[in-house]
């Protein structure tokens, strides 16, 4: 039977939580081509998570683009079949990205869900992600 296997590199963690979470390009690269030989068959990924707040874009959509292209340029360009997917850029325009780097699949966001996640003593809290 087949099976998909979709792998989500980091998120709205950091390093402080966990000190091997890729958060740079490279790291974001060299993961993703580790999932994809051990079977991957999609990749997503958010860009710089590390120095963002959740929900609050720290850098600007033309620096997540360029953290994109720097990520997903050089391995489609070694793997062309590549399934992978961004976050949702807040604020920034996927026809740029897809004029620098091919998606062959992207992100559907059918507005808000309820989440939950830790709080400061590690204990759940709710959250609402309203896009």
């Amino acid at each position: 039977t087949p099976v998909i296997i979709e792998v989500a590199l980091n998120g709205v963690h950091t390093k402080e939580r966990n000190p091997h979470l890729p958060t740079d390009p490279d790291e974001v690269r060299a993961d993703a081509i580790r999932c994809f030989a051990a079977g991957a068959s999609i990749v997503h990924a958010h860009h710089r998570m590390g120095t963002m707040e959740f929900n609050e874009g720290v850098r600007t959509p033309g620096h997540a683009i360029d953290d994109y292209v720097a990520a997903w340029g050089p391995l489609l360009d070694a793997q062309p079949d590549a399934l992978w997917y961004p976050g949702l850029l807040v604020g920034a325009d996927f026809e740029a990205l897809a004029e620098k780097v091919p998606l062959r699949i992207a992100p559907v966001d059918p507005g808000s869900v309820n989440l939950g996640r830790p709080d400061a003593e590690g204990l759940p809290t709710g959250t609402v992600y309203a896009n």
